[in-house]
């Protein structure tokens, strides 16, 4: 499938996440994914970090990966079902 439900970016690992999961994440500790650009800092809401219990941890690590696989399947949906230009 073309689900893409994680990314590596400097030592971190963020996992796509819906609002709600957006919240689970940040009650675990999780940041949102940021990166500077010329006109400041981008925040993408809809890649969070995993969680620092997680990186210890395979099994807490495969439901926080579990779990952020249903929005990035969402999302994989959604962009096949848009018209192309």
């Amino acid at each position: 499938d073309d689900a893409m439900f994680g990314v590596i970016f400097g030592n971190a690992l963020y996992m796509k996440a819906d609002a709600n999961l957006a919240n689970r994440y940040r009650d675990a500790g999780s940041v949102p994914f940021q990166y500077d650009t010329k006109t400041g800092v981008r925040t993408i809401p809809g890649l969070m970090a995993l969680p620092d219990s997680a990186l210890d941890d395979p099994e807490e690590a495969l439901e926080w990966a579990r779990l952020s696989l249903v929005p990035a399947v969402k999302a994989a949906e959604k962009r096949r079902k848009k018209p192309k230009k």
